[in-house]
């Protein structure tokens, strides 16, 4: 489940192999953070913050909405459905811990950062 790194060194490796002009440190950032429990201060603030706020909506399925209007949530998740992650986050939890709250705790644990 310690995803987060692998992720940031494939998303280096096709940002210069595909030519996307991203900033290294942004997009690192970007991956790097967005599990972060409590505000993110720092080099590519805003960027790193909008991605953070949008993990922790998505996560809840918009029980937690970080400032944003449940309408404007519900445009978000109409544009991009989520072709059952939930369902799959929760089966996963289940697998790994027995229990989707054991599992759910089990992997939050090992992905959130402080």
């Amino acid at each position: 489940m310690a995803y987060l790194e692998p992720s940031e060194a494939v998303a280096l490796e096709d940002n210069q192999k595909y030519g996307w002009g991203l900033d290294p440190d942004a997009l690192r950032g970007a991956i790097h953070w967005h599990h972060k429990i409590f505000r993110y201060r720092g080099d590519h603030q805003e960027l790193i913050e909008a991605c953070r706020k949008g993990d922790w909506i998505d996560a809840t399925q918009g029980w937690m909405r970080k400032g944003l209007s449940r309408s404007a949530i519900a445009k978000v998740e109409s544009a991009f459905p989520n072709c059952g992650f939930h369902q799959s986050l929760m089966r996963l939890a289940r697998e790994y811990g027995g229990s989707t709250i054991v599992g759910g705790y089990k992997v939050t644990r090992g992905i959130m950062k402080w």
